[in-house]
């Protein structure tokens, strides 16, 4: 590449860079003030006792062109278990059906070895990591089949929920 070349890239790189760092903290402003504007359109829903809320928007150049749009109050919750309570309510092996294990280790392996040295189950697993994980498609399952009673359940959970904006065109 020619020296002139090289300096009109060079150019070229500073020049899109500062735009892109410039567009950057345009986004992170617009950001900001629909995180406003969210929360602010959360409010006036709840004052007027709504979840949804419908308008029309006619376009200024053409006034046969209308868009309708939707702002609704949504809700996403999350559920924390407190592994050690659920499984005194339902005990071991109802346990072992609604939790997902991730060993921190080579599993597979560890057993070979184990298998080879003769080593017990309770030695290998007091060295591993296991994390424990209550699987919800697996619980509402066998509440379903009615395996376990939801009822039991009570005080070995949190739900924490959060409400946000969504907004709909048609």
């Amino acid at each position: 590449m020619e020296e002139h070349d090289k300096k009109n890239a060079a150019l070229r790189l500073e020049t899109d860079g500062m735009r892109y760092v410039s567009n950057k903290d345009k986004i992170k402003e617009l950001e900001n003030r629909n995180k406003f504007l969210s929360d602010s359109i959360l409010e006036q829903l709840d004052k007027l006792e709504t979840k949804s809320y419908s308008f029309t928007i006619t376009d200024e150049k053409d006034e046969s062109k209308k868009n309708k749009y939707t702002f609704t109050k949504a809700e996403k919750s999350k559920v924390t278990y407190d592994n050690e309570k659920v499984k005194e309510v339902v005990g071991k092996k109802m346990y072992s059906k609604i939790v997902d294990r991730e060993y921190l280790a080579d599993w597979e392996k560890l057993v070979e070895l184990a298998k080879k040295y003769n080593i017990s189950k309770d030695e290998i697993l007091g060295c591993l990591t296991i994390n424990e994980k209550i699987n919800n498609d697996k619980l509402k399952n066998l509440y379903e089949v009615g395996e376990i009673d939801i009822k039991k359940l009570k005080g070995t959970f949190t739900i924490d929920s959060s409400n946000y904006l969504m907004m709909r065109k048609s």
